[in-house]
């Protein structure tokens, strides 16, 4: 006999309602899960078709700008490693664009007799010690040519003949003399005229033959070197400094911000050569260089470590000046 009444009256205990509770927590926990698998699927597809867009627009090419900011590749890929014909040395605290001594055979290895025979670099390294504007002069239809067959461009032959036409400025004010006059006459067969023998006072600053190759200006890439971006791709720039109380020095990093244009051409650039050094050059200064381990989808670009606070204080100033 049951002690208390309601023991009479209660139903019967059932797992009904706990199953039910149970049942509607899994699906929502499913509605949960769905929920933000679509969300990923949605920000993904999105993100890819960005990248379309972004891969798909052709962008006409871009020409240098000698006095504002040229942004150019060097086509130094890290998977070429001793196979490159440039490369950027970090030294002193700045950068210094070269080329390599395989791009310099890469180049001068015509047969005897033509403009790209070995000896035609050998007069060239030889007005670059007497004459480092004559120099340079000559080498840049040379450097323009190596760039072409990195490219596998056409027109690569087409731009190294004997009736080249150089321009430099000597004593003598703006001069334009072909290639092969001054080949001949730097390879010792000529008059002796414009230095041979004795150069210019300063003349030589620069042409310096040293382990991995030999130093360029910042003309010399703005002129042979593909144009990755110019100024008018950059809305702004700053600049972040950071100490490094150890060295008793400072490292900087510049923060480039560019345009819809150029987000685009540089994802583009990015994504076609990758680990590949871009420089920054003002006015035929060289101001900084990185080299891009990553395809860059974005409209801010760190630019560092940097240790020329100067070169970054510059660049950066001149976007701002310019583009702000």
């Amino acid at each position: 006999m049951p002690l208390f009444p309601e023991e009479l009256s209660a139903p019967p205990k059932s797992g009904g309602a706990a199953s039910r509770m149970a049942i509607t927590r899994e699906m929502g926990t499913r509605k949960l899960v769905l929920f933000f698998a679509l969300v990923l699927i949605v920000l993904f597809t999105a993100g890819w078709l960005n990248s379309r867009r972004l891969l798909n627009v052709r962008w006409p090419a871009l020409k240098p700008d000698p006095a504002g900011l040229t942004v150019v590749g060097t086509l130094d890929s890290k998977a070429s490693l001793g196979r490159n014909m440039f490369r950027v040395v970090d030294i002193n605290q700045s950068f210094r664009p070269e080329i390599t001594d395989y791009g310099w055979n890469y180049i001068f290895d015509g047969p005897p007799g033509t403009p790209l025979a070995p000896e035609s670099g050998r007069a060239i390294k030889f007005a670059l010690t007497q004459d480092s504007r004559i120099g340079y002069a000559m080498m840049q239809p040379y450097l323009q040519y190596g760039v072409a067959r990195l490219e596998r461009r056409r027109d690569a032959a087409s731009l190294v003949r004997v009736s080249t036409p150089v321009r430099f400025e000597d004593k003598k004010g703006a001069r334009e003399v072909s290639l092969g006059r001054l080949l001949e006459q730097y390879s010792g067969n000529g008059s002796g005229e414009s230095g041979e023998g004795g150069g210019d006072e300063g003349g030589s600053e620069g042409a310096v033959d040293v382990e991995h190759g030999t130093a360029l200006t910042g003309d010399l890439l703005v002129a042979s070197c593909p144009v990755v971006l110019t100024g008018r791709q950059f809305r702004h720039a700053d600049v972040e400094e950071e100490d490094q109380p150890l060295l008793d020095s400072k490292i900087y990093t510049a923060r480039l911000f560019l345009t819809n244009e150029g987000r685009s051409r540089f994802y583009q650039w990015t994504h076609n050569h990758m680990a590949e050094h871009v420089v920054f050059i003002v006015g035929g200064t060289v101001l900084a260089a990185a080299r891009v381990n990553m395809t860059m989808d974005g409209d801010e670009w760190e630019v560092g470590p940097i240790r020329d606070g100067a070169a970054v204080k510059q660049l950066v100033d001149f976007i701002n000046a310019h583009h702000g």
